[in-house]
């Protein structure tokens, strides 16, 4: 059976089934917050080029997923499927959807976030697999804080320090396993996100950095999630591994957090990130069933085939 799927941004009124499909479509993400999302990209200027869309098929919504131009790449993430539409030809048909969309965009490239259940629908659309990346979770339990170097918190207020962190951001993920590509502009761009708020409100009371002969050594940046703390970025610098550095910074952010009214933190880890990995288990964080999420990219071809999908709205030709 051939499925028509047409891609709309989320309107007021259907902010109810965007709700609806994030509590039955995705196992990683709550509801709360998300409807509210859903109304922050409507508002939104048009220059920002992220959306809520609604992927519609029959008459009816089938699933909800974000998308946003970037130039020459577009990015599309947190898929979730009505329960009636986890079917291999739906599933085929938004991986379709999606395609049509970037390229209406001008897009040569998009990058792709999906929970396990959109993953194999995304492979056999010809998208490679970048990684795989599954959360933790961890009971907090506080512990003395022990390191050599003088540790302050990471208030991301100012330029100076914005710049400075991007360094720290670019120079400790470069080469690593978890290196996208971004050079110390897109570093920057990440660093501005994370204190504006996008995977987040920002704990600058929670998130602290270390200095070694006047440079950042390391740093943990910590945000909120729906019923825990997020340690959203562990970085330490490649001429100071090997130290033990991040422990401490680890430890330092679950005390602030407990002193904040906190329970529980989770991360992300990048399955054969084999030291993150032990040192997270080894600080009491085990794996959070059935979240995970694979990355893909996928170089499109503008001249592809025509496909039973259309995708309509701002940005799209």
């Amino acid at each position: 059976m051939i499925h028509k799927v047409e891609l709309l941004p989320v309107r007021t009124k259907e902010i109810a089934h965007w709700a609806r499909l994030t509590v039955e479509g995705l196992a990683c993400v709550e509801l709360a917050g998300e409807a509210e999302a859903a109304r922050e990209f409507m508002d939104e200027p048009k220059e920002s080029r992220q959306r809520a869309y609604l992927a519609w098929s029959g008459g009816r919504p089938v699933a909800r997923l974000r998308l946003k131009e970037e130039g020459e790449r577009a990015r599309t993430w947190a898929i979730g499927l009505a329960p009636e539409a986890r079917t291999p030809a739906l599933r085929t048909a938004v991986v379709k959807a999606a395609e049509e969309w970037a390229r209406g965009s001008g897009a040569r490239q998009l990058l792709s976030e999906v929970e396990t259940d959109m993953a194999g629908a995304f492979a056999a659309a010809g998208h490679r697999t970048q990684r795989v990346r599954v959360s933790m979770r961890a009971r907090l339990e506080r512990r003395p804080v022990l390191c050599e170097l003088p540790m302050h918190h990471v208030y991301l207020a100012g330029e100076d320090e914005a710049q400075a962190l991007a360094r720290l951001y670019y120079e400790s993920y470069l080469g690593t396993i978890d290196d996208e590509g971004e050079g110390p502009e897109g570093a920057l761009a990440e660093a501005r996100k994370t204190a504006e708020g996008e995977y987040g409100t920002f704990l600058p009371a929670c998130s602290f950095a270390l200095e070694r002969e006047g440079a950042l050594a390391g740093a943990v940046l910590v945000t909120e999630a729906e019923d825990a703390v997020l340690l959203a970025e562990v970085m330490v610098h490649p001429l100071a591994r090997g130290r033990g550095y991040a422990r401490p910074l680890i430890q330092a952010a679950i005390n602030a957090s407990l002193d904040a009214g906190w329970q529980e933190m989770i991360l992300m880890v990048t399955l054969g990130n084999v030291p993150a990995e032990g040192l997270y288990r080894r600080m009491g964080f085990r794996p959070d069933p059935g979240c995970e999420w694979h990355y893909f990219d996928k170089d499109l071809d503008r001249d592809g085939n025509e496909s039973m999908t259309t995708a309509r709205g701002e940005g799209i030709s």
